[in-house]
C-alpha cells in the first residue's frame, strides 16, 4: 500500500467516504476497501463525478446476509407471522404483532415496540405486496401506518419532514447450495436526515435471523 496511506490527511478521507458510503457495510472487508479506494479516487479526482455516485448511493439502502439454510426457510421469516414477531426491529425492540396478508395486492401490518427506555412507543408499517416469485423475490410498498393499516404521515409520528411517505422495499433470495441461501433487502428510498439509522436499523433486524434458523 502507498504511504500516503497511513498519512493523518488520507485517513480522516477514508473515514469520510467510509461514512458517506453506507451500503459498503455488506461487503466482505476485502471487498469494502478496494471500493474505499476507488471512492477515495473518484472523490478526490471528479468532485462533481462523486457528487452524482453519493447521490446514487443515499437513495437506497441495502443489506445483504448468508444463512446457513435452505431458502425455503429463509423465505418463510417474511410469510409465517410468528417468525416475524421474532425478528422484526432493530436490537431491543420487539414486534408484538404481525399481520400477514401474503399474497400480490394483499397488506400486512407488523408492529414495531421501543424499548422500556424509549416509553415503549408502537410503531405500526405496512407492506403492500406487488410481486412474489417463490424462493425467488417479494416485493412490496412499505408505509408507516396506523393499527389499522392506514397509512399517516411521519411527520406525525416523530420523523423528519424529509421521511418518505412510502417506498418500495425487494427481497431476493440465491440458493447457493441445497443449505446455504444468500438473501439481499433493498429499500428505495432517500430516507434524509434518517438515512443511518435506517440502515443501522435494518441490519440489526436482520441481524436476528439466523438465531431464528438456528
Amino acid at each position: 500500500m502507498p504511504d500516503e496511506q497511513h498519512t493523518p490527511s488520507f485517513k480522516k478521507l477514508h473515514r469520510k467516504v467510509t461514512k458517506e458510503s453506507g451500503t459498503l457495510a455488506n461487503s466482505s472487508a476485502r471487498q469494502r476497501e478496494r471500493r474505499i479506494y476507488t471512492l477515495i479516487k473518484l472523490r478526490t479526482t471528479s468532485p462533481k463525478r462523486w457528487e452524482r455516485r453519493k447521490d446514487i448511493m443515499e437513495k437506497q439502502i441495502q443489506v445483504t446476509r448468508i444463512f446457513n439454510a435452505p431458502v425455503a426457510m429463509v423465505w418463510s421469516l417474511w410469510v409465517d407471522p410468528e417468525l416475524v414477531k421474532k425478528w422484526w426491529g432493530p436490537r431491543h425492540f420487539t414486534a408484538p404483532t404481525a399481520l400477514i396478508d401474503f399474497r400480490v395486492g394483499g397488506k400486512s401490518v407488523v408492529s414495531m415496540m421501543a424499548p422500556a427506555e424509549m416509553g415503549n412507543r408502537v410503531f405500526y408499517n405496512t407492506w403492500e405486496y406487488l410481486k412474489i416469485d417463490l424462493f425467488e423475490r417479494i416485493e412490496f410498498l412499505q408505509s408507516l401506518s396506523d393499527p389499522n393499516g392506514t397509512t399517516v404521515d411521519p411527520v406525525t409520528l416523530g420523523m423528519p419532514p424529509d421521511f418518505p411517505k412510502e417506498f418500495v422495499t425487494i427481497i431476493t433470495f440465491r440458493q447457493v447450495d441445497p443449505s446455504t441461501t444468500e438473501m439481499t433487502v433493498t429499500q428505495h428510498a432517500d430516507m434524509g436526515a434518517m438515512s443511518h439509522f435506517a440502515q443501522l436499523g435494518l441490519e440489526q433486524s436482520l441481524d436476528k435471523m439466523p438465531f431464528i434458523l438456528g
